[in-house]
């Protein structure tokens, strides 16, 4: 990862992304479509970030020790957390989905937790003057990411209505337009 040759993820692993893309197109597909098949796919993809916890399987969505929710873009048993920016938001995307098509309550509330922690920790992604980092584990910084991790942030504005998200993607603009 990144072109650190000891960050090495090995196969299986999970990614909440994956998931959040995926449950995106299956409720999209069952909005289009009205087809009850394309319902099932999405609350079947829905309930693996109901799995929250580490385990021998790792999950895709856990609490870290100050009770925040992550969904991981790079789940695996072995290796520390990444909190890549970019894959938390698509799959926050997901799930933002989920909620507007089916207003599942658990949903809601894995959906509002998830708000909670990027709103937390959106700040330690950013180097003022220059491009953000990928992920907080490695803080690598990417431009190519730095401009993806702007635009989903005023997604995240318009999805929940909280302004700080709007902010956040002002100063990351101001940052590195």
């Amino acid at each position: 990862m990144h072109g650190i040759s000891t960050a090495v993820m090995r196969a299986p692993w999970y990614s909440a992304m994956a998931q959040g893309l995926a449950l995106s197109l299956a409720v999209r597909l069952h909005r289009d479509t009205c087809d009850p098949p394309y319902l099932a796919q999405a609350t079947l993809l829905f309930h693996s970030f109901r799995h929250i916890g580490r385990g021998s399987v790792p999950p895709v969505t856990y609490f870290d020790a100050s009770g925040y929710l992550w969904l991981e873009e790079y789940a695996e048993a072995t290796t520390p957390s990444d909190h890549t920016a970019n894959g938390y938001n698509f799959a926050l995307f997901g799930l933002c989905d989920y909620v507007e098509e089916t207003h599942d309550p658990s949903a809601l509330r894995i959906l509002r937790a998830s708000l909670t922690t990027i709103r937390h920790y959106i700040g330690q992604y950013r180097r003022p003057g220059t491009y953000s980092k990928y992920c907080l584990r490695h803080g690598k910084p990417q431009p190519k990411y730095h401009r993806i991790v702007t635009r989903q942030l005023v997604y995240l504005y318009e999805m929940s209505g909280d302004s700080y998200f709007l902010t956040m993607s002002q100063a990351f603009a101001a940052d590195y337009p």
